[in-house]
């Protein structure tokens, strides 16, 4: 199913203005009728990056998921796409849609129960490997591919000849060093996803 009338509706997100949104716990951008279905999705580490209103509709925009929730939303989406919506704006988001939203009488739980059924998931996002972090954090980068002329295959890389110090070190004097679980290679960017991913592993923990 198309939406081309909520393509021009729903703008571009960045990833830093998602980064912001998730770790203040703000709620400021979500419809006041989407709050406790926001926030079950959240629990499940499921961010709305979101809320559209469209005349009488109203579109949840919900950021990445998981293989195994990914694969829910298809198998609902099959059952009904009228709600479970892909290919939504021109960044081709997934969303959820409740038509006229305004005209019901119990929406906060028709939209908790539409949001049910999701698994708790990892952090799809918050989080870079050692190289990414000497990169984005340290600046430890080169671009390959810039000539005087043209462009060709412009790209960032790392370079190690940039940096000046252990990678450890690094990692203290930016901050990070409690944020690092060296085994899984990854640097989360703040508390919150840290304590996020943790979450999930303790999770994991209790299905076993």
């Amino acid at each position: 199913m198309t939406f081309s009338n909520v393509n021009s509706n729903i703008p571009k997100i960045k990833g830093k203005e998602i980064d912001e949104l998730v770790a203040k716990d703000t709620i400021e951008h979500i419809n006041p009728v989407c709050v406790k279905a926001c926030k079950s999705l959240k629990s499940k580490n499921i961010y709305v990056l979101a809320t559209v209103n469209m005349k009488k509709d109203l579109y949840l925009i919900l950021d990445k998921l998981s293989k195994e929730n990914m694969q829910i939303f298809k198998d609902k989406c099959k059952e009904n796409s009228d709600i479970y919506c892909f290919n939504l704006g021109k960044e081709k988001y997934i969303g959820i849609k409740v038509a006229n939203y305004l005209e019901k009488e119990n929406i906060e739980a028709e939209l908790e129960k539409i949001v049910e059924g999701f698994k708790m998931q990892d952090i799809q996002r918050g989080y870079l490997t050692e190289k990414t972090f000497l990169m984005n954090i340290c600046n430890c980068e080169k671009v390959e591919g810039l000539t005087e002329y043209k462009k060709q295959d412009v790209r960032v890389v790392f370079d190690i000849k940039k940096m000046n110090k252990s990678f450890k070190e690094y990692l203290k004097d930016s901050g990070y060093e409690k944020f690092y679980i060296p085994e899984e290679h990854r640097i989360y960017l703040n508390e919150y996803y840290y304590n996020a991913h943790q979450n999930y592993m303790k999770y994991k923990i209790e299905l076993n």
